[in-house]
């Protein structure tokens, strides 16, 4: 079977028609990368109902390995995955950002939108060389987070803006919003471009 066939026959068409906060083609995404690159140690940030919690749970499992999966959120919504499968942590982390460090992180998922929270992550990411994906990277979002912020102006935690395209191209480069791929020494950036988006930024070896 190929990757979109497993897909389909799994559990996750079932969760993500009722969580709606991923797409296929962003899980196939996902799932190419795990195949490829294996992270043991994931961070998720924007927890939620806990759908890409368990899209990467069962990706995992697909491939056939165990990984260490710690997901942060400032309440308990989770319904699509099972507790006792990752560690949740509840509480804001703005301001204590280095402490994720301590988990040894592969790959880091952003998905929390603040931007303080947001960016402080990305930079530490790109400073250790962590690969890490950004969820909600649409151009319709990123246009629906410009209105929401006062044209990027408002950047109050309380602010209710998708920052993660906008903090990709502040930190990587302008060219992020414009194409779908990007490449300079360090590193790639591939965005899939479809409902959410999604833009895996992988370091270079």
């Amino acid at each position: 079977m190929n990757t979109s066939e497993i897909f389909d026959k799994s559990c996750m068409p079932n969760i993500l028609s009722q969580a709606k906060t991923l797409s296929k083609k962003e899980c196939l995404a996902i799932f190419n990368y795990m195949e490829k690159r294996k992270p043991v140690n994931i961070l998720e940030f924007g927890t939620q109902y806990g759908c890409s919690t368990r899209a990467f749970l069962e990706i995992a499992n697909w491939i056939g390995y165990k990984i260490n999966l710690h997901s942060w959120d400032i309440s308990d919504q989770v319904r699509c995955v099972n507790k006792k499968d990752f560690k949740l942590h509840i509480g804001d982390l703005t301001g204590r950002e280095e402490t994720i460090l301590k988990h040894a992180p592969n790959l880091v998922f952003l998905d929390a939108h603040p931007y303080a929270l947001t960016k402080n992550i990305m930079k530490i990411c790109l400073r250790d060389k962590i690969d890490f994906m950004c969820h909600d990277v649409s151009m319709d979002i990123y246009e629906r987070a410009k209105q929401r912020s006062s044209d990027f102006t408002n950047k109050s935690p309380q602010t209710k803006a998708e920052w993660e395209l906008y903090i990709l191209q502040e930190l990587i480069s302008k060219d992020i919003l414009a194409k779908d791929f990007f490449e300079n020494d360090i590193l790639t950036v591939n965005c899939v471009r479809d409902r959410f988006g999604l833009a895996i930024i992988e370091h270079k070896k």
